[in-house]
């Protein structure tokens, strides 16, 4: 989801994580760039 936090002059991102050893997925803010649009697939870490 993209949602308007007040009092920042930048969209944000809710990006869901799978928790690699529970079973559960958890729940992070990123800042919104250009572009990115509500349930697209991200690449994060090394690769």
């Amino acid at each position: 989801d993209i949602i308007h936090d007040p009092g920042r002059g930048a969209p944000l991102a809710v990006v869901h994580f799978r928790d690699p050893y529970k079973f559960k997925t958890r729940k992070e803010l990123f800042i919104a760039p250009e572009g990115m649009y509500t349930g697209q697939f991200l690449y994060c870490g090394k690769k």
